[in-house]
């Protein structure tokens, strides 16, 4: 886990994290990593749930860095659970992804679980296909009764096996904020680790508001301009190692969309 100054908030998902009913003969070690919030949740955390391993951060980790940290502090184990600190999960909710992984018949398989936008009544988070090649989007795979194969997923609630680790890694913290779990998802497919969704509905977080972003149209072209620069926007290094990855030719016209939209300034998002 990481966490960033929204101590509320990250106590309520512990406090999920914690009444969840485990899988038989299984233990939960939880590896946090604060990144210097000014609002005391690192205090918060170990004074309420003194069973949690709290890493300080340096305040410019942001969510790889300090999921990186933590996972790095949790090896060897034999599975990794990527929790996002905004999620609030349904009860047996760690069940569902263990009882994924365990019928995909493989030991490398990795389990992401479906997460609800509150605000707006959606599954936001979970696993996710290209769903457009011409766009280069990645669209949310509605869960089912059944378990489903997906392309890649969001870091929200996933369960990572060791045998994944060891195939291909952790996060990569070249990417600062965003992308970092699609690149993970994306490596392991293409080297044959298969990325399912589990059946139903996991947890519950609020919306992630576009406010003070690049795809806020309130902001001037200037100030959208210097949001997308940002370590939580596109940063350029970062976005363009993701595009040369992973998105089919034209690379260069792909990476180079968002910029020149902000610069003719676009309409962006509000929701």
């Amino acid at each position: 886990m990481a966490s960033y100054n929204r101590r509320e908030t990250t106590l309520r998902s512990l406090e999920s994290l914690f009444a969840q009913e485990l899988p038989p003969a299984t233990s939960l070690a939880v590896y946090l990593t604060d990144d210097n919030s000014p609002d005391g949740t690192a205090a918060a955390v170990q004074a309420r749930f003194p069973q949690v391993n709290v890493i300080a951060g340096t305040g410019n980790l942001y969510w790889t860095g300090g999921t990186a940290r933590s996972w790095s502090r949790a090896i060897p184990s034999d599975f990794y659970l990527l929790f996002n600190d905004d999620v609030v999960l349904k009860p047996k909710a760690l069940l569902a992804l263990w009882r994924t992984y365990q019928e995909a018949g493989d030991s490398r398989a990795i389990a992401a679980g479906c997460v609800k936008n509150v605000e707006r009544d959606v599954m936001e988070y979970g696993g996710k296909r290209i769903g457009s090649r011409l766009a280069f989007r990645f669209d949310t795979v509605t869960p089912t009764e059944k378990a489903e194969r997906c392309t890649t997923f969001n870091g929200n609630f996933v369960l990572i096996p060791e045998a994944a680790r060891l195939a291909i890694g952790m996060v990569d913290t070249r990417y600062p904020h965003g992308f970092a779990d699609y690149d993970y998802g994306l490596r392991a497919s293409k080297v044959g680790i298969p990325v399912w969704v589990s059946p139903g509905h996991h947890g519950d977080c609020p919306s992630s508001s576009f406010a003070g972003s690049y795809r806020d149209p309130s902001l001037s072209r200037g100030e959208r301009w210097k949001a997308i620069l940002h370590a939580k926007g596109l940063p350029p290094a970062a976005y363009w190692r993701f595009i040369k990855t992973h998105a089919p030719w034209p690379k260069f016209i792909y990476w180079i969309a968002p910029y020149v939209k902000v610069l003719l300034g676009s309409p962006g998002r509000t929701s």
